[in-house]
């Protein structure tokens, strides 16, 4: 992937109170597109379960499914992460 990349030189202190001194950085910018998979997986309740959203993403090795509701995303996306937290509470 070739993304524009533009490198940065920021002013930082190492410590409180401490010397001034610079931190070399580098900003890539991307978008959406150029990190999200196609076609794009999506998930429409209340016809799959939530074990058919897990296995969606386990066989397509993503993190979120798009949830989708008559052709067009209306419930958001759904993340392993926020799964991960409610499975946890």
């Amino acid at each position: 992937m070739n993304l524009p990349r533009k490198d940065v030189t920021h002013l930082r202190k190492e410590a409180p109170a401490g010397q001034k001194r610079f931190r070399y950085v580098v900003e890539v910018s991307a978008v959406a597109e150029d990190i999200m998979s196609r076609p794009v997986i999506t998930v429409s309740p209340p016809d799959a379960s939530l074990q058919d959203a897990v296995g969606l993403m386990l066989e397509n090795q993503i993190n979120s499914l798009a949830v989708v509701e008559d052709g067009d995303i209306r419930g958001g996306m759904l993340k392993r992460d926020d799964i991960i937290k409610e499975v946890a509470k």
